[in-house]
């Protein structure tokens, strides 16, 4: 993993030569990776047994998506996506596949982009222990280009999950925000 990372340095580094160049504009097929860092304001998670309790104060998720995606317009950009979610306090996996729209602002503010995405959560575990439901996020964001063709995006919003477990017999609803940092080429 740290080699991958030192990799990914050194290629963000070699293209910031070509960094002045703002020529081109937003068109074609976009592919990104990114990850996400989820700091739980609320939730709840209900049993079986229609137990109910708060998700604890210290819960938190990390996430990594890839996103294949296509710009409409040169300030639309629709994007399909697939990641693995972990979240702690308590412990689950999701699986999420969504469906991503970027609006990109003209003019002085053209690198900044709101977003909006929803779709399900897959079980793609053998054992069932994975959860599914939906989830729905929004959120603004900001691309810094480091090349004609490399770009690095953060973004800051708010997710909502409704999920269940047959596996464990767990309900969760989730609202969290959501901090991510990602590459798009």
């Amino acid at each position: 993993m740290k080699r991958i990372i030192l990799l990914l340095v050194v290629i963000c580094i070699a293209n910031l030569k070509s960094y002045g160049q703002e020529s081109e504009r937003n068109t074609g097929i976009t592919f990104g990776l990114e990850y996400r860092y989820s700091a739980f304001t609320s939730g709840e998670m209900e049993w079986d047994n229609e137990y109910k309790s708060s998700l604890y104060s210290n819960a938190n998720g990390m996430s990594l998506r890839v996103y294949l995606g296509y710009y409409l317009t040169k300030n639309f950009n629709l994007n399909v996506g697939f990641g693995l979610d972990r979240y702690n306090n308590p412990g689950s996996n999701t699986a999420p596949l969504v469906l991503q729209g970027k609006y990109f602002f003209d003019n002085k503010l053209k690198d900044f982009y709101l977003f909006a995405e929803g779709g399900p959560l897959l079980d793609l575990s053998p054992a069932g222990s994975m959860d599914k439901g939906q989830t729905y996020g929004t959120g603004i964001g900001k691309t810094f280009k480091l090349s004609h063709i490399l770009k690095i995006s953060t973004s800051i919003g708010y997710c909502y999950q409704n999920s269940s477990n047959d596996y464990f017999g767990e309900k969760f609803k989730r609202n969290s925000m959501i901090i991510g940092v990602g590459l798009y080429f």
